[in-house]
């Protein structure tokens, strides 16, 4: 090992699903340095996700100006920086911070910046879709040249009291009972990455509408606050009840809570996945314009449903062409993947 760090920052991804699959790295790194102080920084929206984990010590909200980012990880004191990104910017932070030890990928000239790195595994030219989770585990590689990496990937999240609280409030602000009210079944139109993730909203309302006839699921619409008219959409073509939280948003974290308390979630490849695969919460989930391989791990709990198309995985935002890869997948394939994943 490296000299044994006295504090690590871990920059931790920007998107949701890809922090909740940092978290196996964060409990790997406790359990390697028992005795040093770990820091997760990442935009401030994202860290309520690690909120209660026993491994993380402290926060660092990133500020948006590159001056007042680097100053921030200045005053840290830290000596380890493990870099999950893989912008040329972050690496350019903690350059600029002067952390002695700063650990990450290569490319877009990162290897200039960081003082040990690996290379993200190629194939034929492209980078392989290996599960993301495993390519943050083996940067410990970098601290502990002659550890193993470890063999645990599973995703873990826990709610705070305080979270817990906020999900109390909002179920009497809603008149609800989520422990007695359900059973629950989460419906998760949206995806930030862009459209080429989304499906027909009638078509998530008509697999609410089943499921709630067919075993008494009642569906409750999940979506960030700026899916808000997609999250109408969908209830505005069901048939029957349906609990629409975009009228009080509920926040990243209590909505590890919400999420826990879920019977099934039907769901876009997008981050609130993921927090059904961290709870073991039964998931269906429609994948388009993405491989795989980049999130192949903690699926037992989980049904993909996907088209293998000449076109893709484009890992495109907007599809350019007729997004055969989504419209294809038809409302009788997922209420079918909905029972099998649950036993019913």
């Amino acid at each position: 090992m490296i000299t044994p760090p006295r504090a690590i920052v871990v920059r931790l991804p920007n998107w949701v699903g890809d922090v909740v699959m940092a978290t196996p790295l964060l409990r790997a790194l406790r359990s390697r340095c028992p005795s040093a102080r770990i820091v997760a920084a990442a935009r401030p929206h994202l860290l309520p996700i690690v909120d209660g984990l026993p491994y993380v010590d402290d926060q660092l909200p990133l500020p948006a100006r590159a001056a007042e980012r680097v100053s921030a990880l200045r005053r840290g004191g830290f000596d380890v920086a493990v870099l999950l990104t893989h912008s040329l910017g972050s690496a350019l932070d903690m350059w600029r911070a002067r952390i002695p030890q700063r650990l990450g990928y290569r490319g877009d000239w990162r290897r200039l910046l960081l003082t040990a790195t690996l290379k993200r595994p190629k194939s034929g030219g492209k980078y392989r879709p290996v599960p993301m989770v495993e390519t943050y585990l083996d940067l410990l590689r970098l601290l502990d040249p002659e550890g193993e990496v470890p063999s645990d990937v599973r995703y873990e999240l826990r709610s705070t009291p305080a979270e817990e609280a906020w999900l109390r409030a909002w179920s009497e602000r809603n008149d609800l009972d989520l422990e007695c009210d359900g059973p629950w079944v989460g419906i998760n139109p949206g995806a930030s990455f862009g459209a080429s993730k989304l499906w027909d909203p009638v078509r998530f309302a008509e697999v609410a509408d089943r499921l709630r006839d067919a075993f008494g699921w009642r569906p409750i619409l999940l979506g960030a606050p700026g899916e808000a008219g997609l999250l109408r959409r969908v209830g505005a073509a069901m048939s029957g009840e349906v609990l629409d939280t975009s009228s009080d948003p509920i926040p990243l974290g209590p909505l590890k809570g919400l999420v826990s308390r879920l019977k099934l979630m039907v769901t876009t490849d997008s981050g609130p996945r993921a927090f059904a695969q961290a709870f073991d919460v039964p998931s269906v989930v429609l994948m388009g314009p993405t491989h795989p391989g980049w999130t192949a791990a903690n699926t037992s709990c989980s049904r993909i449903l996907r088209r293998d198309v000449p076109c893709g995985p484009c890992h495109l935002k907007v599809c350019p062409t007729d997004h055969v890869c989504m419209e294809s997948i038809t409302v009788e394939e997922v209420v079918a993947a909905c029972r099998e994943v649950v036993g019913v």
